[in-house]
């Protein structure tokens, strides 16, 4: 998926932004968005809307910021994004901060200090819902988790 949606007039680039710029930002960072927002939302058309909105945000609010930066604003609009259109899939073993932290984890590839920002809540809150989750995950059979992953 490429820059194309930028023109159909939803987002226009600030003064002084290149499109090249904008094009390695989102070559970086849309794989693991997309697979982040995925995680969360029922199918693929779904995730892409959530993504490029989350992207044309971004670039609107902070075409000039360093990498770090953007992308900490770029997963904070999206998470915000897929919990007003409502998550299509829920682990009934995971609560919310598990499954975020998870997601976020092994989706996006977000560090835990980066994770813990977005969430704002402390590192060591971030290592207690990973360790919490993981070991939730590994006491589900084989065959509910299969079902739940659709490998099935």
């Amino acid at each position: 998926m490429g820059l194309n949606f930028l023109s159909k007039g939803r987002w226009q680039p600030a003064p002084g932004a290149s499109d090249h710029a904008l094009q390695e930002r989102f070559g970086a960072h849309f794989p693991q968005l997309f697979a982040y927002v995925r995680a969360g939302v029922e199918d693929d058309a779904r995730a892409r809307d959530i993504v490029v909105e989350a992207f044309c945000r971004t670039f609107a609010r902070c075409p000039g910021v360093p990498d770090g930066e953007f992308r900490l604003v770029l997963f904070s609009l999206a998470r915000g994004l897929c919990r007003s259109a409502g998550k299509g899939r829920v682990d009934s073993a995971l609560n919310s901060r598990e499954r975020d932290v998870l997601s976020l984890l092994f989706d996006a590839q977000l560090s835990r200090g980066e994770i813990g920002h977005l969430l704002e809540v402390k590192e060591r809150a971030v290592t207690a819902a990973l360790v919490g989750g993981l070991r939730k995950l590994r006491a589900t059979p084989p065959a509910a988790l299969a079902a739940h992953l659709r490998l099935t």
